[in-house]
């Protein structure tokens, strides 16, 4: 594997090796850097990063739905994930046109740089995520290990399942709020990219060097769990009709 990190501070992992070709990026933030009364604003984020990007809502490089349009044109896929401390997000291609690897990093990079956050697809997207919150307190076995990480570093919060949030915390998100949040987490010193399959290290990083361009450095507003480790035993009894 090769190792290398950028000018603004941005890791990158590159592991040659044969089949597809995953670009994919974490970001070092999760639930653990929310405020309560904004807990899923991590989640949230991921979603709305596939929804547009790049200059502004009238010269967008990518339009609301043009991130998967691209990629199915390119027959890969594409996904993101959130997580207590990270959020990442990729996309694999088997590269079946010469120029497919330079899309992928450059759609990767434009979402993850510079989110349009338009307020009509800000308030469309509370509809899919509210859902997945719902589908997720459905999950006894789930509702088990938020409650056993909750007792275990004494975290007080308000919702049951510590990274979908409340259905009402996402109701009640503001663009500002979105925005805020984005500029205080997601910047280059807390990102690595690792990119994975049938790729030369040098191409790959001229590539990342001509399409990640942000230098903005950590936010000193950061929030950051305070996490208290129990000293005795809890018993914590979850009875579910599931």
């Amino acid at each position: 594997s090769y190792l290398y990190k950028l000018a603004n501070g941005q890791k990158v992992v590159i592991v040659p090796k044969e089949g597809e070709t995953f670009v994919k990026t974490y970001v070092n933030t999760g639930s653990m850097n929310e405020p309560d009364d904004k807990r899923g604003i991590s989640h949230f984020i991921e979603h709305n990063l596939f929804n547009g990007s790049g200059g502004s809502d009238t010269n967008a490089w990518l339009k609301p739905g043009e991130f998967f349009q691209t990629v199915d044109k390119m027959g890969a896929e594409t996904n993101a994930s959130t997580s207590f401390a990270q959020t990442d997000y990729y996309v694999a291609t088997n590269q079946l046109k010469k120029n497919d690897l330079a899309t992928a990093i450059k759609i990767h990079a434009e979402m993850l740089e510079h989110p349009l956050f338009t307020f009509q697809m800000l308030e469309k997207e509370k509809g899919p995520v509210t859902s997945e919150i719902s589908m997720i307190l459905d999950d006894p076995e789930n509702i088990a290990t938020n409650n056993t990480l909750k007792n275990l570093y004494g975290i007080k919060s308000t919702s049951t399942d510590i990274i979908g949030g409340t259905v009402n915390n996402i109701k009640s998100l503001k663009r500002k709020d979105v925005v805020d949040y984005y500029r205080q987490n997601y910047f280059p010193g807390d990102m690595v990219t690792v990119v994975t399959g049938d790729v030369k290290p040098e191409d790959v990083m001229k590539l990342i060097s001509n399409n990640f361009h942000s230098r903005k450095q950590p936010n000193a507003n950061r929030k950051f769990e305070t996490l208290t480790p129990i000293q005795k035993t809890v018993r914590n009894d979850l009875i579910s009709d599931k």
